[in-house]
């Protein structure tokens, strides 16, 4: 296309005159890359005035409606929300608050990267330690690696097998406090049984042994006898913890204890079932 001074002028002049003044809204949609059903809903919000309407009652958008429309899309294309767009555009004579704006969607996507740079990482690290199979696996948090380490050293004299599953199960409990978004109440109950724990002398020296049978339970029958000899030697260990003084089940409770234990053996989960069924009878 050839251009020539003062043709923008001789349009507008001449154009004036040609043909219905606007658009309808199929040919404005198509226009700037939109839907109709996007343009109905601005309308809808506020955010476009409407425009005059042909004889026929057809929605004829000119010049004004283009360039809000454009406008729109600019902004929604910066990560601004239609209410704040709504903002903006109702105060076109205010550049410190389009500055304004900007600044604070500079900063949204400063955070939008480091949020992307982490994930990132977090793939990689799936795809070189080739555990892409175990995507339901519980995060291990930082604030857990000392206490796993001292339940590590503390039980050194166990099987090294039954000493990993011991030490998976605390993983998997560690792990549902910090993946999941527990109510405040359940997850001060959990910190005050991990501290009381820590307080009662040789706690985990006397547990570990044990928790080293009931791990082997993993290989054993559900109807096995061993399961309610372990049973036996657990339960008067473990009621020495009170988890927050509570007396009464909780959902939040039972919920986070069926994540530790969901891949637990028949034998182990009969061991649980036994321990709870000793706890309620004695208001443990």
């Amino acid at each position: 296309m050839t251009l020539t001074r003062g043709q923008g002028l001789c349009f507008i002049i001449g154009g004036a005159h040609m043909g219905r003044k606007g658009l309808l809204i199929g040919e404005t949609a198509k226009l700037l890359g939109i839907t109709q059903k996007a343009i109905r809903h601005y309308h809808k919000i506020g955010l476009l005035p409407e425009p005059n309407r042909s004889e026929g009652g057809y929605r004829l958008y000119e010049g004004l409606h283009l360039n809000r429309l454009r406008r729109i899309r600019i902004l929604q294309s910066l990560g601004l929300s239609l209410a704040r767009i709504d903002v903006v555009l109702g105060e076109p004579h205010a550049p410190s608050s389009m500055e304004a704006v900007l600044q604070s969607v500079v900063v949204g996507l400063n955070e939008e990267i480091e949020t992307l740079t982490e994930r990132r990482s977090r793939v990689q690290k799936i795809l070189n330690d080739k555990t892409y199979q175990c995507l339901d696996a519980l995060p291990e948090p930082e604030w857990a690696e000392k206490l796993l380490n001292q339940s590590a050293e503390e039980a050194a004299h166990i099987h090294p097998q039954s000493l990993e599953q011991i030490l998976e199960m605390d993983r998997k409990l560690y792990g549902a406090m910090d993946a999941y978004h527990w109510p405040g109440e359940t997850r001060a109950r959990l910190e005050e049984s991990l501290v009381q724990m820590q307080q009662i002398p040789n706690f985990q020296k006397t547990l570990a042994p044990v928790l080293a049978r009931f791990a082997q339970l993993a290989e054993l029958p559900e109807c096995s006898v061993e399961v309610e000899a372990v049973v036996d030697d657990l339960f008067p260990i473990i009621s020495k913890v009170t988890i927050g003084g509570q007396t009464a089940p909780s959902p939040f409770g039972n919920t986070l204890a069926s994540l530790v234990q969901e891949d637990l053996s028949p034998a182990q989960k009969r061991a649980i079932c036994l321990i709870q069924e000793r706890a309620a009878k004695t208001g443990s």
